[in-house]
């Protein structure tokens, strides 16, 4: 009985401490994993489900803005070290990205933070808050940095994790290869 009793109490111990794993993260900072490399994880087509989007300065962005032509949504947290980096990448891929690539960072924190961070950063694009977390939970976003490329409102692609190979990323993104 007591050794039972032992084996019910460490499994309740691991189940907790997975569940804070998934919900605050590896890192102990915003809610989900760190990832700390990037890979295409997935090509595939599946709509972009439809969610309240704001920029960080509280203006509505209407839903057809992210899902019209090429669009590729990189969801980001302000405490996160890879975040930063993906940040950074991206944003020099915003610089020379051909006409038609709209590029977004995402984040459900305070816009406040996260206009904090795209000054501490100078992003060179423009960040959405997905309020509560909505599209977030649709896409199953466990990892960031995610990014998502949506072309016509389809998904069609998915990566996870800082990009560490900057061509490659550019190349996956823009040509599809």
């Amino acid at each position: 009985m007591v050794i039972a009793l032992f084996a019910l109490v460490a499994l309740s111990a691991s189940a907790l401490v997975s569940i804070y794993k998934l919900t605050v993260g590896e890192s102990g900072g915003s809610q989900g994993r760190v990832e700390a490399s990037v890979g295409l994880t997935s090509a595939f087509s599946h709509p972009l489900p439809s969610a309240r989007m704001t920029d960080i300065n509280g203006q509505e962005i209407a839903n057809d803005e992210l899902t019209r032509g090429r669009v590729l949504l990189v969801y980001l947290t302000t405490s996160c070290e890879p975040c930063a980096e993906q940040a950074k990448i991206v944003s020099r891929l915003s610089e020379s990205a051909p006409p038609g690539v709209q590029i977004y960072g995402v984040s459900f924190e305070r816009p406040a933070q996260v206009a904090t961070f795209v000054r501490e950063f100078d992003l060179k694009y423009s960040m959405l808050i997905d309020s509560g977390g909505k599209l977030a939970h649709s896409l199953d976003i466990h990892y960031f940095p995610s990014a998502y490329l949506v072309e016509d409102g389809m998904i069609t692609k998915a990566w996870r994790g800082v990009t560490r190979d900057e061509a490659a990323f550019r190349r996956q993104l823009l040509t599809g290869n």
